[in-house]
């Protein structure tokens, strides 16, 4: 059976687990004309034939998606576009017939120690706690997947930790 872990945007990744392999791929993403990224649906559809090849392997195959919520600091274009790529995402997975499980971040996270954190170091500035999310994300995720960690050296890997804690949330659910 392959997990697969999917953490949304544009900045996001795609994961996949099956059995003791491991492989992160960044979200495939297009630019616009006007400058702006989107997700790339051909890409993306080409990535997860990639990751399940055949029908059968499709069929027995369970996708984590991290439920899509707009942030209260994103305007309302920048939530709309949110909120079309994970349509996109979730139609293109549903599409090639892969059983998808949504799954909000307040759930995996705490579940996988990666809750958000309130000290007073941090205080309450969300984006400070975001931050320090992500790099509890990317620590966590170097550590149960030492492979990959070349793939998560960076700040900007966070997506890649993500999806990848998100899969391994999922195979923990599934018991696999």
């Amino acid at each position: 059976m392959i997990i697969v872990g999917i953490d949304i945007g544009i900045t996001g990744a795609i994961a996949a687990l099956e059995g003791r392999k491991a492989r992160v791929f960044d979200m495939p993403t297009y630019e616009r004309d006007d400058g702006k990224r989107r997700v790339d649906r051909q890409a993306l559809v080409g990535l997860l034939h990639r990751v399940a090849p055949t029908k059968r392997e499709r069929k027995a195959c369970v996708a984590f998606v991290e439920r899509a919520n707009a942030g209260p600091d994103m305007g309302s274009s920048a939530a709309f576009n949110f909120g079309m790529g994970y349509g996109m995402v979730q139609g293109v997975l549903a599409d090639m017939g892969v059983r998808i499980c949504d799954i909000a971040a307040s759930k995996w996270k705490p579940a996988m120690g990666v809750a958000k954190s309130k000290s007073a170091q941090f205080g309450s500035d969300e984006q400070r706690e975001q931050q320090r999310d992500k790099e509890d994300s990317l620590k966590l995720a170097r550590k149960l997947f030492p492979r990959l960690a070349g793939e998560l050296e960076r700040k900007k890997h966070d997506g890649r930790a993500e999806a990848l804690l998100i899969a391994e949330y999922g195979r923990r659910e599934l018991a696999l």
